[in-house]
């Protein structure tokens, strides 16, 4: 019955929190229903061996690539439990550069959304990863069959804006690339394959438009008188249409997301519609930028991080912490003794994965590629 009780609170603290979001104020509608067994066929699509229907999305293609207004907050259905929300933005560049950077298997994907994920990995890849590399190519003669290439991807997100918790999960992905009226189209699909990880604690440094973040791999919730709850992410559906009009590539995303505790969906449509502005900044950051260098040498700054010794990794790592707390050391929470701890242990970064070490460097060296102040230079070499 307490921990009921509390639970009742934490929802209650999410309702507040969403209230400081840019879309507080807008007003929520629906999307139309004569959409949803267009949702229904491409979310099948990440099951092994399902056939693609062009015919049965028209209508969503169709409304992704129509402009819809940025004054209201539009919602789908409640699939499964889940809360949903909708937001369209536009890219100025081209759907080959998107391909070649953000779906490039030797590319991490994470670096392209700094703000929404920490770390990805491709588990499985049908046909290998050739078939997501050609991609980009396939663009350039997309004019027959469509192409659909399937996969797994583990994910693990950063921290939320308003409990500062941080999960893990897989996804069952599938990517449809063809041309739609003659304008070339990809589509981005996820579903989450089970119950996400128990939630960790983790910190916003600063802006979060700073990409500053702190993972202390400690079970729980961080607000403060949180820390015992246990939240999952229980179900997760996206899926991301691109579509070619003109000099610029429309995005639409449409996303449904149930997460809490105690088998309670915490989530409303504020915190999905936060969530998709926050994906959207980071890819126009990075795709529009005009420092950012060309796909192949992106490829080769990053793929360095792989190739450091053990010890190097650590080093740099440490770096990281502390420029971490010599710029947030005084943020309230970063001061609390379970994270001041970790921060200053030399020994805690022996026990990380390598994985989560070379995760948030990929960050730090996006920040250099993309001119912002660079804490290893010697990456630009």
């Amino acid at each position: 019955m307490l921990k009921t009780v509390f639970t009742l609170a934490l929802a209650a603290f999410f309702a507040v929190a969403a209230g400081t979001a840019g879309a507080q104020n807008l007003p929520i509608a629906e999307i139309p229903a004569a959409l949803h067994p267009g949702f229904d066929h491409l979310l099948g699509l990440t099951a092994r061996g399902a056939e693609f229907v062009p015919e049965k999305i028209a209508g969503v293609l169709d409304f992704a690539a129509a402009p819809q207004d940025p004054k209201r907050l539009l919602r789908a259905d409640k699939r499964k439990g889940t809360t949903s929300a909708f937001y369209q933005f536009d890219l100025h560049t081209d759907l080959e550069q998107v391909l070649r950077l953000a779906f490039n298997p030797e590319i991490p994907a994470h670096a392209l959304m700094p703000s929404s994920v920490r770390m990805t990995r491709w588990v499985e890849i049908e046909g290998g990863e050739s078939r997501l590399a050609g991609l980009a190519d396939a663009l350039k003669n997309s004019a027959g069959a469509p192409l659909v290439v399937r996969g797994v991807e583990h994910e693990e997100i950063t921290p939320n804006l308003s409990t500062g918790t941080y999960f893990s999960y897989d996804l069952k992905r599938a990517m449809v690339l063809w041309r739609y009226q003659g304008r070339p189209v990809l589509i981005s699909i996820s579903r989450q394959a089970d119950r996400s990880s128990v939630g960790k604690q983790g910190l916003v440094l600063g802006r979060d438009n700073d990409w500053d973040y702190f993972y202390s791999g400690i079970d729980g919730v961080t607000r403060m008188g949180l820390g015992w709850v246990r939240s999952y992410m229980y179900d997760s559906f996206s899926i991301l249409v691109f579509q070619q009009l003109g000099d610029s590539v429309r995005v639409a995303g449409f996303k449904w997301l149930s997460a809490g505790s105690l088998k309670l969906n915490l989530v409303n449509e504020h915190h999905i519609h936060e969530g998709l502005v926050r994906y959207a900044r980071d890819l126009r950051e990075v795709l529009e930028s005009s420092k950012l260098p060309l796909p192949a040498e992106v490829s080769r700054v990053l793929g360095e991080i792989s190739k450091l010794a053990p010890d190097q990794l650590r080093e740099r790592y440490r770096r990281h912490l502390d420029d971490l707390a010599r710029r947030h050391g005084s943020d309230s929470a970063l001061t609390r003794d379970k994270f001041a701890d970790l921060l200053h242990d030399p020994n805690w970064v022996l026990q990380l994965p390598r994985e989560s070490l070379e995760a948030d460097l990929v960050l730090g060296y996006m920040k250099c590629l993309l001119g912002r102040t660079c804490l290893f230079p010697e990456a630009l070499r």
